[in-house]
C-alpha cells in the first residue's frame, strides 16, 4: 500500500501492479505536496518498511528518559540508508515537562515529539482556550522563547 501511495503522489500518470494492489492506468490531482511516510512498529519487518521510506515512530507509550529505547534497533534496521540525516525518529512524549527530559530523548536518538501540553496543566477534559493557554504555558514554561 505505501509504494501504491507513494506512485499516485507523483505527477503525471501511473499504472500500478503490486502484490497485493494492481491499478489501472490513471491520474491523481491535483498532485499532492511530498507527503512523509513514517512506519510504526517494533518487529523488524516494521523497522526495515520504516528505512525504506521517511521516518519511524516509536509508539504512543513512551516516557521521557526511556523514550530513546528501541532507537539503536532503528540505526539497525536502517544502516543501507545513505543518511541518517533525513530520517525522522518521532515518539510521543507523555510526560516530558522540563528541558531535561527533552534533552534526554534527544540523547535517546529521538528527532521529533508529540506532546499535548494542556494534560499537564488543564487534563483530558480541556476545552479549546484552555488548550491554547495551556500551549502558551508550556512554552513559557520550557522557556522556548
Amino acid at each position: 500500500m505505501l509504494e501504491l501511495m507513494t506512485a499516485l503522489w507523483q505527477p503525471g500518470w501511473t499504472e500500478f501492479d503490486g502484490e497485493f494492489y494492481q491499478t489501472p492506468r490513471l491520474e491523481m490531482t491535483p498532485t499532492p505536496p511530498r507527503v512523509p511516510i513514517f512506519v510504526g512498529g517494533l518487529s523488524d519487518v516494521a523497522l526495515r518498511r520504516a528505512a525504506r521510506h521517511d521516518g519511524w515512530s516509536r509508539g504512543h507509550d513512551q516516557h521521557g528518559p526511556g523514550a530513546g529505547r528501541g532507537h539503536p534497533a532503528a540505526r539497525t534496521a536502517c544502516r543501507k540508508r545513505l543518511s541518517m540525516d533525513d530520517f525522522t525518529i518521532l515518539t510521543p512524549l507523555v510526560d516530558a515537562m522540563s528541558i531535561a527530559d527533552y534533552e534526554r530523548a534527544e540523547a535517546g536518538g529521538i528527532t521529533h515529539v508529540l506532546t499535548m501540553p494542556w494534560m499537564f496543566y488543564s487534563g483530558p477534559d480541556a476545552t479549546l482556550a484552555e488548550k491554547i493557554d495551556d500551549m502558551t504555558k508550556f512554552r513559557r514554561d520550557l522557556a522556548l522563547d
